[in-house]
């Protein structure tokens, strides 16, 4: 299963319980606290984000968030664990499933797979020894029908109370765990960026059916209105003033600095960055600022009057 479709799920699932999608890693953990069993969630979830929401009216007993086990596996392969063996000693479902997949003779030291067991262990609506043989087989990358039969009569064998389990969990979901988010990111961005696009063309397309449809030559050299309607509309900089105020030049500055600087943004065919700092005397997020805003289709008769000026300044002064 594609990791983008595992946060497309995370970020529905956080908006159906109102939980924050900021804060990824968090998220991740969100999804597991819910989707257990055998444990009071609403307990656990104390111990793990004691000042976060979640609108508990709407987390039915057999809450799963995520889904199934082709879901659950690649999910729980971008977790990792560190520093967790101080701990194992003292939490009874640790240390009891340490003995079970010995016994079962798939103990591969560390605490990865035992926590991803663990976890797959403690999901609603997951069938255990299903689980347990697919992460083991990915894992060890044999078959381990045989042994995940074992360990699963070994875990019952050792049944654990829903108070050790919570605390256990808690520990198991603090610190010690590491998400690689990463790929989970930038899915999420690239997401936002085509919706926002989607969201533009489509206000777009209604501003042309409620004013008509643009003539071919406006498109091409559209008028001051236009450019200055385009930047309110859409809050970008193509025009002169559009440029000024998106960079909330101090009044101090001057027109001619001002118009020098626009004519270096619209250079599409040099990297003209690096000459900012010798127009605009001002380093720091002011000219970063101006670094990170191009101008794609600029005024050219602000261009002509810059050109202009430097030609009188050169070839007056250019001796002296």
């Amino acid at each position: 299963m594609s990791l983008p479709l595992i946060a497309d799920t995370m970020v529905a699932s956080g908006q159906q319980f109102s939980l924050d999608l900021q804060d990824l890693r968090a998220l991740c953990v969100k999804m597991c606290v819910l989707s257990f069993k055998y444990v009071d969630r609403r307990a656990l979830w104390a111990r793990v984000f004691p000042d976060a929401f979640a609108d508990w009216d709407l987390v039915r007993p057999n809450t799963n968030t995520l889904g199934d086990l082709l879901m659950w596996i690649p999910f729980l392969e971008l977790f990792a664990w560190e520093g967790l063996e101080k701990h194992e000693a003292a939490h009874p479902p640790l240390s009891n499933m340490r003995k079970a997949i010995r016994a079962a003779g798939i103990d591969v030291g560390g605490h990865h797979l035992l926590c991803q067991l663990l976890i797959l262990h403690m999901l609603q609506g997951v069938p255990a020894l299903q689980a347990f043989q697919l992460m083991t087989c990915r894992c060890l990358k044999r078959d381990t029908q045989g042994a995940a039969a074992l360990l699963l009569a070994a875990l019952s064998d050792s049944p654990q109370t829903p108070e050790s389990y919570e605390v256990a969990l808690a520990v198991v979901l603090g610190d010690c765990l590491k998400i690689d988010t990463s790929q989970l990111e930038t899915h999420l961005k690239a997401a936002k960026y085509r919706r926002e696009g989607l969201s533009a063309a489509l206000k777009q397309k209604s501003i042309t059916a409620y004013s008509g449809r643009p003539r071919l030559r406006d498109r091409a050299t559209p008028s001051e209105e236009q450019k200055l309607s385009m930047d309110t509309t859409y809050g970008t900089w193509e025009s002169y003033k559009g440029f000024c105020q998106l960079h909330q030049f101090p009044n101090v500055l001057s027109e001619n600095v001002k118009a020098r600087l626009y004519f270096l943004a619209a250079q599409q065919t040099w990297d003209w960055r690096p000459h900012v700092s010798a127009v605009f005397r001002h380093e720091g997020d002011a000219a970063d600022k101006l670094r990170k805003f191009p101008v794609s289709k600029p005024d050219l008769g602000v261009l002509h009057q810059v050109i202009y000026i430097c030609n009188f300044i050169y070839f007056f002064l250019g001796d002296s």
